[in-house]
């Protein structure tokens, strides 16, 4: 449905979500360790830099979810942070 401009997804009975508020993702178990480089930058659902926090050289890490934003496939180390898959390792999964 477009409404004033805004697509939005019918979700259960009388309930919507904006569009720009859903992304595809695909349940995992993998272990991603960053590359080695001083920082990894993680960005939010909606492609924002994560301020506060970054990852550090080598850091291994679990990912339940591989999510397709904007095209692209970032791996869910937190709820909402999201890292880059080209600049991490798959050690497994």
């Amino acid at each position: 449905m477009m409404l004033e401009g805004t697509k939005y997804y019918h979700v259960v009975d009388d309930e919507w979500v904006k569009a720009e508020d859903v992304y595809l993702y695909k349940e995992t178990k993998s272990v991603i360790q960053t590359k080695d480089k001083p920082i990894t930058r993680m960005i939010d659902s909606h492609l924002n830099l994560v301020g506060n926090r970054a990852l550090v050289a080598m850091q291994k890490m679990e990912s339940d979810k591989i999510a397709l934003l904007n095209n692209h496939k970032y791996y869910q180390v937190t709820t909402n942070e999201f890292v880059d898959s080209d600049e991490v390792n798959v050690v497994n999964s």
